[in-house]
């Protein structure tokens, strides 16, 4: 199987007949697929760079959210769809579609362990010639020594010939000194990371550090992601704001990740001990007054009270390019269908709006100790406490 536009047209066509697959895994696969260059071999883009082709692409304007490309791109991987080289930092990630996907490759019946299929022809016409000298063989003066002959990458190859390193490599990652890499090593990133002062345990770190192992090009990359980071942490204007600690960062791979860009102190769950149920008595407060009290988390019908509930679904809607709605399904326990839907927005042209949607992300986040929530999958099937006001607001506390 080979990367012709007959065989992309079938690996397209197979792709929805795979239950497995939703409007999120087509859409990236077929981006891929379409994205893909036979100089390279490969398919060269980063998440980001993904979902702005896909709002683009989208006669909608509605394209993908950036989780869904992440587990998409995750679970095509895993089902032998493609073959994927991440990037690191701030380097874009190398895709290349399995092209014999879908396909099979039978036994020729006739053939034998015993015995070779090819065999020699008795009648080429390449013969010996018992007359030669040394002066039979002559150099061919149209030969072009530069024919490439070898796959180019765009890359390592010019011409068909190999570029030499400029200086030569490292040869264990960073512990051997590399005459045109970075020396600082591990301090560099220490101090990088955190330029005021180191944050976390420094053995930990370090040992994340070796573990990684980088070579030259992934350090100047940790440090050019740090840097990011930084910046990014101390742009908020708030010390007391939370960092990742240095080890924690490596090994969860954060530096191949974009850096928060807001924060809001925790607030400490109240210890008081609540009922299942609350009476509808305990919101007499908030009754409200007027059409413009009407808050409207959820719906109109949406019963007052506090509940026990599983999340039962999420849908992510674009509404237009400046408007990103996630509705969140709840049923209240006992109950197989959505008891309640709580409509947020978390990207939206009114930034109070935009805090609000967002703020709910980060406490249902808080109480499913979600460290980072990639994709609202993750919220599926867990279990949270939830309380709806007169005024239709509600408000998520930890399953009891």
């Amino acid at each position: 199987m080979n990367d012709s536009l007959e065989n992309k047209f079938r690996l397209a066509t197979i792709a929805p007949l795979d239950r497995r697959m939703k409007r999120k895994h087509l859409a990236v696969y077929g981006f891929l697929l379409d994205w893909y260059h036979r100089k390279y071999g490969d398919a060269l883009a980063s998440v980001r760079h993904i979902v702005a082709q896909l709002k683009e692409r989208d006669p909608a304007g509605i394209g993908l959210y950036t989780g869904d490309v992440h587990s998409a791109l995750k679970d095509l991987e895993a089902w032998g769809y493609i073959t994927a080289d991440v990037g690191i930092g701030r380097r874009a990630s190398r895709y290349v579609p399995v092209w014999a996907h879908g396909s099979s490759v039978h036994k020729i019946p006739n053939t034998t362990e015993d015995e070779i299929s090819v065999r020699e022809n008795q009648n080429t016409s390449v013969r010996e010639t018992p007359n030669t000298t040394g002066d039979s063989v002559h150099k061919t003066p149209n030969e072009d020594p530069s024919t490439v002959t070898r796959l180019q990458d765009g890359v390592t190859v010019i011409d068909g010939y190999d570029c030499a390193p400029a200086t030569p490599p490292p040869t264990v990652g960073l512990k051997a000194t590399a005459a045109g890499g970075a020396q600082g090593g591990f301090e560099e990133l220490w101090k990088t990371y955190f330029p005021k002062r180191g944050q976390g345990d420094k053995k930990k770190a370090r040992a994340a550090y070796d573990a990684l192992n980088p070579d030259a090009d992934l350090h100047a990359s940790l440090l050019d992601a740090a840097s990011s980071w930084f910046e990014a942490w101390q742009a908020q204007g708030k010390p007391d704001a939370p960092r990742k600690h240095l080890d924690t960062w490596l090994a969860g791979e954060h530096y191949d990740c974009e850096p928060p860009t807001a924060y809001k102190k925790k607030e400490k769950p109240t210890t008081s001990k609540k009922e299942a149920v609350a009476s509808n008595d305990n919101f007499a407060n908030e009754e409200p007054t007027g059409p413009s009290d009407y808050v409207c988390d959820v719906g109109v019908f949406s019963p007052f009270g506090t509940f026990d509930a599983t999340i039962i679904g999420t849908e992510v809607k674009f509404v237009d390019p400046f408007t990103e709605q996630v509705e969140i399904h709840l049923a209240w326990d006992g109950y197989g269908t959505a008891c309640a839907t709580h409509t947020l927005f978390y990207q939206h042209k009114d930034q109070a709006t935009q805090e609000r949607g967002q703020s709910f992300i980060r406490s249902i986040s808080d109480c499913l100790d979600i460290d980072e929530l990639k994709d609202t999958e993750e919220l599926h099937g867990r279990k949270i406490r939830c309380t709806i006001n007169r005024r239709f607001a509600i408000s998520y506390a930890r399953a009891a």
